[in-house]
């Protein structure tokens, strides 16, 4: 959404450019005192027009970022606060009265950070430094940093330099979309963790057949090895530690078919003579799920660590 906004300016931006253009170098006649009225008429109205569609266009723009939720500032190549909306004020609690003084870049900083909006940084002279190399446009890449209130909320501030010496400022409340990723991060370890601890097998392919999750009773069970990262590694793997069946070429050719899959499962012997059942089942987001179910260890030798190596 920022990176839409930051486009938004600039196609803003760059239109009152071209629109500058038109209107303050039209060509002017070689002799002005041959210049006929009817054209001069027609040149006041085409200028009036001109000027017509640039204030609807700015004051489109203008209703557009006023809408916006996210806050804006905008900083003119003599660093003081040239435009700005309300959501600016709302998330950051400045009174827009203060906003209209257009202060510089600086001041504004140090405001935030008097009102404890803007967290105490650990250096606070090199927090200035680079600042000063925002005004000057001399960084490289956009400023971005994750502000903590300490009302709980956490704002995201993106500061991005602009060629013609205007520097513009985003500041977007991502509290919820913040707690939405923590409680995501939170459910995924919860299932790892439920899947770890289980004593069936497990291993999970995408369409690709890469290896997406084993978990430890697959590990230490099954292979006892380092992790596999294809089927084709698989494929080794299981010809080492299972008597030979079709099983595992009929596993890829499975997991290459996303369409019209059901479960199935495979009866196996290890090499000792230990029976294995292996389920196969089609996952919604396309992956291929492997279980392992047997009640004893599966020993392996050396070549079973080097299968993952072919």
């Amino acid at each position: 959404m920022i990176l839409s906004i930051l486009t938004l300016f600039c196609v803003f931006m760059t239109s009152l450019l071209l629109i500058s253009i038109v209107l303050f170098k039209l060509p002017k006649p070689e002799n002005e005192n041959n210049f006929k009225k009817t054209d001069q008429r027609a040149s006041r109205k085409t200028v009036t027009q001109s000027n017509g569609g640039r204030s609807k266009f700015v004051q489109t723009l203008s209703a557009t970022f006023a809408q916006l939720m996210v806050g804006i500032a905008v900083f003119d190549k003599n660093n003081e606060l040239s435009l700005f909306n309300p959501a600016l004020s709302q998330h950051l609690g400045l009174r827009p009265e203060w906003l209209l003084q257009q202060p510089n870049l600086l001041s504004f900083m140090d405001r935030l950070r008097d009102t404890q909006v803007l967290p105490e940084p650990k250096n606070y002279t090199s927090w200035r430094q680079t600042f000063r190399q925002i005004e000057r446009s001399a960084m490289r890449d956009d400023f971005r940093e994750d502000w903590d209130l300490p009302d709980g909320r956490t704002l995201r501030v993106i500061g991005r330099p602009h060629p013609s010496g205007t520097v513009v400022f985003l500041f977007e409340d991502v509290t919820n979309a913040l707690v939405m990723e923590r409680g995501f991060r939170s459910k995924i370890h919860k299932l790892q963790s439920a899947m770890n601890a289980t004593s069936i097998g497990i291993i999970v392919f995408d369409r690709t057949g890469a290896t997406t999750f084993q978990n430890h009773a697959f590990k230490e069970e099954v292979i006892n090895a380092r992790d596999c990262k294809t089927t084709h590694d698989f494929s080794n793997l299981m010809q080492s530690i299972f008597h030979p069946t079709p099983t595992w070429g009929d596993l890829r050719e499975y997991v290459e078919n996303t369409q019209d899959r059901t479960p199935w499962y495979a009866d196996i012997k290890t090499h000792n003579g230990d029976p294995v059942i292996v389920n196969f089942e089609p996952m919604p987001t396309g992956d291929t799920l492997c279980e392992f179910h047997t009640y004893t260890k599966i020993n392996n030798t050396e070549n079973v660590s080097l299968a993952c190596e072919a």
